[in-house]
């Protein structure tokens, strides 16, 4: 199974930005930070505007309400402000939504993966994680998870720092995550403040939509 690496984004107009995979191939992609208002979509925490961008205060939750197909690639640039706290993702594969976590920190050591994995917490596996940090604070990082029938993999930078695959069954958000919205993808983070420059969706088959009511 083959993921393309390299994107170029050029924003159209609200709503849309023209995306080409590697080949060249022009793809159709969701500009769905334009869509995200937070008097609706914060569940909990002080996210704010700033300009296009998001802040994330710390222990913030934010839903990004649409549900995207079974195979897509979810973009995001965000930049961490200060400390050594994780940014949190959301995804969805049909009627499973998990997350994954990057530079979640405990006791000293960040580590990067599937939130919650046949009911375990990152902090309670040890060989489907990369362990060290991945973030530098105050330096934007493109971000792309990649979810794929039975595959998941997430690159910071171009580089891989997960990849999961198998069955999407044992896959489960963590709790202190529910967006109560069992179809909506996510941002949240834990004890740093993150700026959340752009969030992009490039469907990689039919289905999904906005969710928003």
């Amino acid at each position: 199974m083959t993921i393309g690496r390299g994107w170029v984004f050029v924003l159209l107009a609200p709503g849309l930005s023209q995306a080409r995979d590697t080949d060249g191939r022009a793809l159709r992609g969701f500009d769905l930070l334009g869509s995200i208002r937070l008097a609706d979509d914060s569940v909990r925490g002080g996210s704010t505007r700033d300009g296009r961008a998001i802040s994330l205060m710390p222990n913030s939750l934010v839903r990004i309400r649409y549900q995207p197909p079974a195979e897509y690639d979810l973009r995001i640039v965000a930049e961490r402000k200060e400390l050594q706290g994780k940014l949190v993702i959301g995804l969805v594969s049909g009627e499973r939504q998990f997350d994954v976590v990057i530079d979640n920190f405990n006791e000293n050591e960040h580590r990067s993966g599937i939130h919650n994995l046949d009911g375990k917490h990152v902090v309670d596996r040890q060989n489907d994680l990369r362990i060290g940090p991945v973030f530098k604070n105050d330096t934007p990082h493109a971000i792309v998870c990649s979810v794929r029938a039975g595959l998941v993999v997430v690159r910071v930078d171009g580089n891989e720092v997960i990849r999961w695959e198998g069955d999407f069954a044992r896959l489960a958000i963590d709790r202190r995550f529910n967006v109560n919205e069992p179809r909506a993808m996510f941002v949240g983070n834990a004890i740093s403040t993150y700026r959340i420059l752009r969030i992009d969706l490039v469907p990689r088959g039919a289905g999904g939509g906005p969710l928003r009511r």
